[in-house]
């Protein structure tokens, strides 16, 4: 399965592109330092896709290594957003 990882995803346009790349059969990484980033990825799991919210803060290294490790775990990152 190909790898998504949308970040700015507890916004509208990023909810919208997580939900549009998960259709087209993407497994979803939806990162943001926003709270909403659980409720995308619980919004996506509940409509049949797989998709794992991150809450990290992308300015950072810390945060950045966090994502990435998170999408290494579901494969390699085929699409970065």
């Amino acid at each position: 399965m190909s790898v998504a990882v949308v970040t700015g995803v507890a916004g509208g346009i990023g909810s919208a592109l997580a939900e549009r790349l998960a259709e087209q059969g993407h497994a979803i990484v939806a990162a943001d330092l926003a709270p909403g980033v659980d409720d995308v990825a619980e919004h996506l799991r509940a409509r049949g896709h797989e998709a794992v919210g991150v809450r990290a803060d992308l300015t950072e290294a810390s945060g950045r290594a966090d994502v990435l490790r998170v999408a290494a775990e579901h494969g390699p990152i085929d699409v970065l957003v």
